[in-house]
């Protein structure tokens, strides 16, 4: 993984996530930057474009993705570009005849990526640039109302724009980021990026987060008709790792999981399965910054596992109930 890969997903996890607004954390931790090349849908949608000017543009926007998600961290404008002439040529995909929701969902993705890499003090453009993905999200599931990448990306945006305006100032959304992941997985998409990237699998992994951090409280679930699940979010995990049992950040997931309830509910026999879970996911040498990140703490929750079920990727969120309900009213 490029340090620029690296980079990207190391700047979402540490801007500020909070709350539930924390949300868009896991979308990155779940390979964003892996999905930049892939082979057999692209090639099919451009080989079925009629007109082979779309098919120029296609392949065209593709290299610029690519050489984005290539480009060392140390160069972040450069990738910028790249990624937003892509971003303008997917959109031309997407838009012409016989196009396809893909160009859609790719153009929001690179938009998205391109206001990740904008500084936190650039919050108006930062702001702009999500507010665009989640445009052309939208404008995909308008082309393909049953586009579960749209769907993803959307709630990506939705995450992102929440912790740069504010966390709580959006926990009316909610429902709505749960509706887009609830809708995308009853969808069961095919696609995969390779053995240990899928949108399914994605799609669990960030489900199982999102069910974790949100509260379990009856007064959330009444007003805004969610509310936090953490056996269903131990089933989310667990799905996510029986369809990639290499990724790391899933099985500390899974480990997250057992440790949140076991010392949330006085659950001895799960706190000591998932600590031995996460036990065993340190002792093996990290191959990326990433991991190296998630290694650290999981080495913090084997000294606070009460800490377990505010564990975003990035921190320990403590989450205040009383705060979400003003909030949500």
């Amino acid at each position: 993984m490029s340090r620029l890969r690296a980079g990207a997903r190391s700047r979402a996890m540490a801007s500020g996530t909070r709350g539930v607004g924390f949300l868009i954390a896991s979308l990155l931790a779940c390979g964003v930057a892996q999905s930049a090349t892939r082979g057999g849908p692209t090639m099919e949608l451009a080989s079925g474009q009629a007109n082979l000017d779309i098919a120029r543009v296609w392949a065209a926007a593709m290299a610029l993705e690519a050489e984005a998600f290539e480009l060392d961290d140390s160069d972040p404008r450069s990738a910028s570009q790249r990624l937003s002439r892509a971003a303008e040529l997917f959109e031309r995909v997407g838009e012409a005849e016989g196009g396809s929701s893909e160009g859609y969902w790719r153009a929001a993705r690179a938009t998205w990526v391109v206001g990740e890499f904008l500084p936190l003090e650039a919050s108006e453009e930062r702001i702009k640039s999500f507010q665009d993905a989640l445009a052309l999200a939208d404008r995909g599931l308008a082309a393909n109302p049953e586009c579960a990448e749209c769907m993803l990306w959307k709630f990506t945006s939705m995450g992102r724009l929440r912790t740069t305006i504010g966390a709580w100032r959006g926990i009316r959304q909610v429902p709505e980021m749960a509706e887009l992941l609830d809708r995308a997985i009853a969808l069961q998409p095919s696609y995969r990026d390779n053995e240990n990237n899928s949108t399914l699998g994605n799609l669990h992994y960030t489900s199982a987060i999102f069910y974790r951090i949100v509260p379990e409280s009856f007064w959330l679930r009444l007003i805004l008709g969610v509310a936090g699940d953490k056996e269903r979010a131990l089933r989310h995990s667990r799905r996510a790792l029986a369809l990639h049992p290499k990724r790391l950040d899933y099985r500390i997931e899974v480990g997250t999981q057992l440790v949140c309830l076991g010392s949330a509910r006085n659950d001895d026999e799960r706190l000591e399965q998932g600590l031995a879970i996460l036990r065993k996911a340190v002792t093996r040498p990290a191959t990326s910054f990433d991991e190296q990140r998630e290694i650290r703490f999981v080495n913090i929750m084997l000294e606070h596992p009460e800490k377990a079920c505010g564990y975003s990727g990035d921190k320990m969120l403590e989450m205040d109930e009383k705060a979400a309900r003003r909030a949500s009213m």
